[in-house]
């Protein structure tokens, strides 16, 4: 997934020269008016010290994923010292209530989010790094001797034995318990900071930032998780028994990175076909990845270039840079294909303000990165570009299916917790252990309730299941407009590339209305995830 400016290394969606835009050939935003910077000016120098923060802080993000060079990240932090302050937050909620303009209302929030999470962020920023040094640092031991924390999972994926998976998997809590006083020092702060900056509650804050209606995203996944229930309880019996060799009963959480693998299908996706399948699959749209000059994919293997798939949008739309580093097999075209629909989106984002070029929540642009990603498990493209028999297909294509089913239902079962937590429910462990187990249908016991506060993101797996559910909406529409293969069909592309126009000024619900829904709705998605999984055999017992 595409690293925003609040993840990881903080990479950001940036900013472009709107003097270049018309040579790219871009489809212009409607209501776009080039030249405009915003309602007034007093707010101009804060946009431009955003900008190059934004462009400095990508820029150093790209230099340390894709050569390996040392992060300057709290250096370039500090070359803007007056920049999240509440006076300039203030300033950013006057204009607010000068505005009239539906766009310059929708900027200038966009600009407010930015700024009051940078504010709480920088405040939390020595806990924050506390707890990364904890985790760098940890150590756990398993059977072959003592392991690093983060090697843990990939243990856990690689180790056959059920009981010596449990044992590693217990052998975390230490680490686990250790960290959860700093989280919660986190939350605290998050509370005391959303306060003086004029919220009720941490939970009003979050919900401000991400720009939805959590009573209405909590009702669509209570409704996902009850109408995939039995396509979902009856595929894990089955794959529990012919994947991991358990009876269901037996399975636990320290198991599931053992079921999350299908490399029994590697050998359909080699490293040396990677980049031409993804060509050939955004020509029949009609983007000829080959000309264009806005995007540079790095396929070159170096020994410190980070392994996983990321897109950086240095500068929007003129500048997007994609870090791929192939090693074959099913992920690498799963990461490389994801990222790619980040890359197309912004090369193709034709914006007059900035702040719908760099700002906005992550759930338009996942959206785009899904659909590319799930092309890989679409039929139609198997077959179109796969030499996979067809028994082969079907059965991967279940799996594949099962796979994101139950990645889905973990992060409904992440964000319903994230709900009570910061509801502000007095047994949070608790809560979480309801929440998770009632979502994954497998028996969660304490060493899982330790994972409860490292699940709390700060409701980011809010952005990404409106993105799935939107994804599939998407999908069901482009089906219906042009037909079953519609990923070979340029008019197809046409119209993704009007969406693509709009940068980050289309929100979660700003897509569905345009999709002729009312708001994002879990139908389209629950119908394709039960269809992929049932066709292969599997999911068919309820």
């Amino acid at each position: 997934m595409k690293r925003p400016w609040n993840e990881f290394l903080r990479p950001v969606l940036l900013v472009a020269a709107a003097c270049i835009l018309g040579s790219l050939g871009l489809a212009a935003t409607a209501g776009a008016h080039p030249g405009h910077t915003g309602p007034h000016d007093e707010l101009s120098d804060l946009r431009t010290q955003a900008e190059a923060l934004i462009a400095d802080l990508n820029l150093d993000g790209w230099n340390s994923w894709s050569n390996g060079d040392d992060s300057h990240s709290a250096e370039i932090y500090g070359r803007y010292p007056g920049l999240f302050t509440p006076e300039n937050i203030r300033k950013v909620q006057d204009e607010l209530g000068h505005a009239t303009a539906a766009r310059d209302r929708k900027a200038l929030v966009l600009l407010k989010r930015y700024l009051e999470g940078e504010f709480i962020n920088q405040k939390a920023a020595a806990m924050r790094d506390s707890i990364s040094n904890l985790e760098i640092a940890a150590t756990v031991v398993v059977d072959t001797g003592r392991i690093s924390y983060y090697q843990a999972d990939n243990y856990l994926a690689n180790q056959p034995d059920h009981l010596l998976r449990l044992k590693a998997y217990r052998a975390e809590d230490s680490v686990l318990a250790s960290i959860d006083p700093l989280r919660l020092q986190v939350l605290d702060l998050t509370s005391r900071e959303a306060a003086a900056l004029g919220y009720k509650s941490r939970l009003d804050y979050f919900e401000f930032q991400k720009g939805v209606s959590f009573a209405n995203l909590e009702a669509e996944v209570r409704g996902f998780l009850e109408d995939t229930r039995g396509v979902y309880d009856s595929s894990l019996t089955a794959l529990c028994a012919s994947e991991l060799h358990l009876p269901r009963e037996q399975l636990r959480r320290a198991d599931v990175g053992r079921l999350n693998r299908l490399q029994a299908y590697d050998g359909y996706f080699s490293r040396q076909e990677l980049l031409p399948i993804l060509k050939k699959s955004w020509a029949g749209i009609g983007v000829d990845v080959d000309r264009q000059r806005n995007i540079l994919i790095d396929s070159e293997i170096r020994e410190k270039k980070n392994p996983r798939a990321v897109c950086f949008s240095i500068h929007v739309p003129t500048d997007i840079r994609l870090s791929v580093k192939p090693q074959g097999g099913l992920q690498d075209y799963e990461a490389l294909f994801h990222e790619m629909g980040h890359a197309e989106h912004y090369a193709h984002t034709r914006q007059d303000r900035w702040e719908f070029r760099d700002l906005g929540t992550n759930t338009f642009t996942e959206c785009m990165a899904f659909l590319d990603e799930y092309l890989i498990e679409d039929p139609a493209w198997v077959g179109a570009n796969l030499k996979m028999p067809e028994a082969d297909s079907k059965e991967f294509l279940a799996r594949a299916g099962f796979l994101r089913l139950l990645l889905l239902r973990r992060y409904a079962g992440k964000f319903l917790f994230e709900l009570a937590l910061h509801r502000g429910e007095s047994d949070w462990r608790g809560a979480y252990h309801r929440e998770m187990q009632a979502a994954l249908l497998y028996p969660l016991d304490a060493s899982d309730d330790l994972r409860a506060l490292r699940d709390d993101e700060g409701f980011y797996e809010g952005d990404y299941l409106q993105a799935w559910f939107l994804e599939a909406m998407l999908k069901e529409k482009l089906q219906q407009k042009f037909g079953a293969n519609y990923f070979q069909k340029p008019e197809a592309g046409l119209f993704l590339k009007e969406l693509w126009a709009y940068g980050n000024e289309l929100d979660g619900p700003d897509l569905a209305r345009r999709l002729g829904e009312k708001d994002t709705e879990r139908g389209p998605l629950v119908r394709e995830l039960q269809r992929l999984i049932r066709s292969g055999g599997l999911g068919a017992g309820r």
